[in-house]
């Protein structure tokens, strides 16, 4: 008896490090401050004043859907798409706890590793100390469903990463968050950690933070 219940506790530990997901609390729709004002906040946060408290489940729920979330009822996207597509391009947010890559279509956190990543995938300081960083990586599977050349592809993909980016800045500034689009980043690294498709190419990461009130 003994022997069966170390078995089945070792079991569900397997399975409890296997599938750490994590449900997001639904996003806010209303209030915070008007479009303009936002968009008059809008900034890169600076690299060496990089805000340092780590976001909570709220804060991600509202940055990712703004990224790419459903709206309008659920029969749309906060981004725009080509050819009615979902969003092809993956978010996968990196922090202290491992890496997950975001489920667009249910709202949630899938964990992908438990390894801290951050200190590599880019080589500015602030970057290896930033409590968020945002990993955007094509989904050509998905745009190969409307696009058979692989360049135009990626293109659409790179251009639906500007929008998202765009947007998460937007959120950001009526959120007291700090954000900071990242280009040159480790991407040889990055490919192999997240066991990224050959197909696949991870375009940029965005930083975010949180400022003391």
């Amino acid at each position: 008896m003994k022997i069966l219940c170390a078995v089945l506790l070792i079991a569900f530990s397997i399975v409890s490090v296997a599938f750490a997901d994590v449900e997001l609390p639904a996003p806010k729709t209303e209030g915070g401050i008007g479009v303009f004002d936002a968009v008059e906040l809008r900034a890169s946060a600076k690299g060496g004043s990089f805000p340092s408290l780590k976001l909570d489940n709220e804060d991600l729920s509202q940055i990712l859907w703004a990224a790419s979330g459903r709206n309008r009822d659920g029969k749309g996207w906060t981004v725009p798409m080509a050819r009615g597509l979902k969003p092809y391009c993956k978010i996968y947010v990196a922090d202290e706890s491992g890496v997950h890559l975001y489920d667009k279509e249910n709202h949630k956190l899938m964990e992908v590793s438990k390894k801290d990543i951050r200190s590599s995938i880019a080589n500015q300081e602030f970057a290896k100390t930033s409590p968020c960083s945002l990993i955007f990586v094509t989904d050509m599977e998905t745009l190969q469903g409307g696009y058979s050349d692989k360049e135009l592809a990626y293109h659409f993909a790179s251009v639906a990463v500007g929008a998202m980016t765009q947007n998460i800045y937007i959120a950001a500034a009526s959120m007291n968050l700090g954000a900071r689009y990242i280009y040159g980043i480790n991407r040889a690294f990055i490919h192999e950690e997240l066991n990224i498709s050959k197909d696949d190419s991870a375009v940029c990461i965005l930083l975010i933070g949180k400022y003391a009130r």
